[in-house]
């Protein structure tokens, strides 16, 4: 849904949930001594980031019911009076009522009395502080005979090591989720930089959380071959004791339920109008605590020093992980495999939890600094962590490029959709009309070639639609069209290199990460960005050749780029912001990232604390690919 102002309604949420997330956190939660007290009790690095983000997901509803409530159920001449929005359960307060009804005038903010809030959440949080719970994998907590301390963190809590030397002193911890295959140029791999570092195969831990990927025998003969340790962290059919058993699940000691139990009347000493909000930071905080323990103790009895994950970078999940590695004396280190982050740091007002970012090149740097509200994460840019493909994947795609040129195909085109959802910003009727438009001109122009590769598998597509389906079959039936997608979930993926390199031009749905890897793989791209993406830099540096607001302009360019011969406009030539995404191009970035890895578990087995051996291994990757490539957190001070 378009707004009168053009902007698409999701990225007008978007950004009202950012500016009241900035401003909570600099008017609100920056003088509330009991809210940063709770925060700070939980942890001295990421608490403000696990409130700031628990705020977001808070007043989300609300912002939306606004912004609903101002566009689209405005009062028509016959009535006269304010749109009413009820809040329920509010704990910020007047402050929000009074944002909410400045962003949107013509509003009148309602609210639940916050007492009942107290009794109903005030005895949930309780609960979960205070129930027993399973006991977690590993050995129980205690002096352990086969450990001995060999630093200390800068909170002053030991960090253990093996007694049988410094090659078993830690672990680097990966969750299973785009692949474990390291060996292979082919995939994608959660692991994709440890051949190229110095890491040996004993010194990782692999585990399974996520029902969608299960340790398949396949996986567990891949993973156990190169000496992995194995960690299933919930239950699967099937195994039957083919892999290690772990919960989450872990009980607070009692010196951390006291102390919690303790504090908890705390936010009855501030001022009567920020007492809400330091109730709600102490629940908050008392949830977390009880999700952060059990994280703490799989690392703690696993002896975790570096933990990479892939999953959504928005979840809460992370900042439960970081101050579960900050207590045990780790780090919490994501490589970003993504381009699609112009419009989500927005969304990540959920400010960054990360102990280091390792992103592709200055655009997404400066776009995650935005959201490191609190200085607690380095920056490290390395490039396209998944560039080995390129050129496997070119010697795949000569022979789908000469099935089309027998069919007669002269010039061949690629096109990437996207996923939709109602509360995204792209919608399913974009992406119908455009499946429609391409397959419309492949069945009537007989030099064309058309390359369909669908993001998820054909069923959960719109391929398979009445809508789109008639036109489907007759391109098919052309020989100049070309469908390569995933039947069911679990196929084996299609990456997007491997189809662009078949092609002349990449074309995308929205601004598209597979249309940017295209673009680095040396085919050019064009996004076709009909949710009208505000502030973009593709529009300051490529409107009218690389990214497109409205489809038949799109359309109009791809025709005329069709019967031309070469590319004499210079459609997709992404020349003036290559730098932006990727400075480097050169196939080496996860040699980057596994020497990066290799100096911070290094940094670990010399004794140093976590702030030092960030430091440490970010000069030496200054030193070596250069000081524009690191921004070391501003809480860590200066290389």
């Amino acid at each position: 849904m378009y707004l009168p102002s053009g902007t698409k309604f999701r990225h007008e949420w978007v950004l009202q949930l950012w500016h009241m997330t900035s401003k909570f956190h600099l008017e609100v939660l920056l003088k509330s001594w009991a809210a940063r007290l709770y925060g700070r009790a939980y942890s001295r690095r990421s608490g403000e980031a696990l409130l700031l983000r628990d705020f977001y997901y808070t007043v989300e509803p609300w912002v939306f019911l606004c912004l609903y409530a101002r566009y689209v159920a405005q009062p028509d001449a016959s009535h006269s009076g304010k749109t009413v929005v009820y809040i329920p359960h509010n704990p910020f307060g007047k402050w929000l009522v009074d944002n909410l009804e400045e962003l949107y005038p013509n509003i009148t903010c309602g609210q639940q009395p916050y007492p009942r809030l107290f009794r109903s959440q005030g005895g949930v949080a309780l609960r979960s502080l205070l129930r027993g719970s399973a006991a977690s994998v590993g050995q129980p907590r205690g002096n352990n005979p086969e450990k001995e301390e060999y630093g200390r963190d800068h909170g002053g809590r030991p960090l253990f090591r093996s007694r049988d030397g410094p090659r078993s002193a830690g672990k680097v911890a990966a969750q299973a989720c785009l692949g474990l295959e390291v060996d292979s140029k082919k995939k994608r791999s959660d692991m994709f930089w440890l051949p190229n570092s110095k890491i040996e195969g004993d010194r990782v831990l692999v585990y399974f959380d996520r029902p969608d990927v299960p340790p398949t025998p396949q996986t567990l003969s891949t993973v156990q071959g190169r000496g992995w340790e194995v960690l299933a962290l919930q239950r699967y059919e099937g195994q039957n004791g083919q892999v290690r058993q772990g919960q989450l699940d872990s009980e607070l000691q009692w010196r951390q339920k006291l102390g919690l139990l303790l504090t908890a009347p705390f936010w009855l000493l501030d001022r009567p109008g920020r007492q809400r909000l330091g109730h709600w930071a102490w629940m908050r905080t008392a949830e977390a605590s009880a999700k952060t323990a059990g994280w703490e103790h799989v690392f703690w009895s696993n002896k975790v020093r570096l933990h990479s994950s892939y999953t959504d970078v928005l979840s809460n999940g992370h900042v439960h992980q970081s101050v579960a590695l900050e207590r045990v004396g780790g780090l919490n280190v994501r490589t970003d495999t993504t381009f699609g982050y112009s419009e989500a740091m927005c969304e990540a007002g959920r400010a960054s939890p990360f102990d280091t970012f390792l992103v592709w090149g200055p655009h997404m740097r400066d776009a995650f600094r935005k959201i490191d509200f609190l200085g607690i994460t380095t920056l490290v840019t390395c490039g396209y962590p998944f560039d080995y493909m390129f050129e496997p994947a070119r010697a795949n795609a000569a022979s789908v490029r000469r099935q089309l040129q027998t069919a007669g195909a002269r010039k061949i085109v690629c096109f990437f959709d996207n996923k939709f959802h109602r509360f995204f910003h792209t919608s399913r009727f974009d992406v119908v009309v455009l499946y429609q438009k391409l397959l419309e001109q492949v069945i009537n122009t007989a030099e064309m070639g058309l390359i369909l590769k669908p993001k998820a598998a054909l069923a959960r597509t719109v391929l398979q639609s009445s809508e789109v389906q008639p036109l489907l079959e007759r391109a098919l039936a052309t020989g100049r069209c070309l469908l390569l997608a995933r039947q069911k979930d679990g196929d084996p993926i299609i990456y997007p290199c491997q189809a662009a390199l078949a092609a002349d031009l990449a074309l995308g749905y929205a601004v598209n990460s597979a249309v940017v890897e295209a673009v680095l793989a040396g085919v050019p791209g064009v996004h076709i960005d009909l949710t009208r993406e505000p502030g973009h830099p593709f529009y300051e540096h490529g409107y009218g050749k690389i990214v497109f607001d409205d489809l038949e302009l799109a359309m109009a360019a791809l025709r005329k780029w069709l019967t031309r011969e070469g590319n004499p406009e210079g459609l997709g030539d992404h020349s003036p912001v290559l730098d932006l995404i990727d400075p480097f191009r050169d196939g080496r970035a996860a040699h980057r990232v596994g020497d990066y890895m290799t100096w911070l578990m290094e940094g670990f087995d010399s004794g140093l604390s976590r702030d030092e051996v960030v430091r440490s291994a970010t000069r030496r990757y200054a030193d070596v690919y250069g000081a524009e490539h690191v921004r070391l957190a501003p809480s860590l001070g200066r290389l």
